[in-house]
């Protein structure tokens, strides 16, 4: 029998612009209902030359981070997306990016490499185009034990298929959570629910020729790429 007692606090790590807290809000609202998992005090968010405090997004005890994948996290989940929803979304974010940068273009964004690492707030040398440290991330995150992946398109198009293969990944009954998915308000379980959730955004950002040169580097059979249904 699968075990019924309750679950332990289960980490999510992520690219950031991967629907992080969105998919953390709902894992917290399906797998933890009963757990206080939220933090009062602000915290800080943006791109490194321009930080501001912010109320602290839904089930912050189950943050994990943006770092890249190492055994000691233990059992942990990932959330992943699109490649070019994840683009679309930094690009359309501008406090991830410098006050110089606000007008630039998609065609430039894409193409300049960013001035940090692993998440906004940390400052580096800009080495890496936005779509290389977004491969690095993911591929060392790639075919991981003890990880639990969670497709940020799947949890939007069908609730109820993630929750039953994150429970068979935690090792729990699917039934409970299968039903609670199908009970939530989705629009209360981002930070900003009035702004929405989206699947292939990316089409409303970038040109035909944009988003070719993405898939030319990311491959059209990456893991990652969403075909637009539910895979499991």
């Amino acid at each position: 029998m699968m075990p019924e007692g309750p679950l332990d606090l289960v980490k999510v790590y992520s690219h950031p612009r991967s629907g992080t807290n969105f998919v953390r809000g709902w894992i917290g609202r399906v797998f933890y209902p009963h757990r206080k998992l939220e933090r009062t005090q602000p915290v800080r968010t943006g791109h490194w030359s321009q930080r501001k405090r912010v109320p602290a997004p839904p089930a912050w005890k189950l943050r994990g981070g943006h770092e890249h994948w190492h055994a000691g996290f233990g059992q942990c989940f990932y959330v992943y997306r699109d490649p070019r929803d994840v683009m679309a979304s930094l690009y359309l974010t501008p406090e991830f990016r410098p006050v110089e940068q606000a007008n630039w273009t998609p065609e430039r964004w894409l193409r300049e490499p960013i001035d940090w690492e692993l998440t906004p707030g940390k400052p580096s040398k800009p080495t890496k185009l936005p779509l290389q440290h977004w491969l690095d991330h993911v591929t060392s995150w790639a075919d991981r034990p003890d990880v639990i992946y969670v497709r940020y398109e799947d949890v939007l198009t069908n609730p109820q298929g993630a929750a039953y293969l994150i429970a068979e990944g935690l090792g729990r009954d699917p039934g409970r959570y299968i039903a609670r998915a199908n009970e939530v308000d989705m629009e209360l379980c981002g930070p900003f629910p009035h702004e929405g959730e989206h699947v292939r955004r990316f089409e409303q950002v970038f040109t035909a020729g944009q988003t070719s040169y993405i898939m030319s580097i990311v491959g059209e059979e990456h893991w990652a790429v969403w075909q637009g249904e539910h895979q499991s």
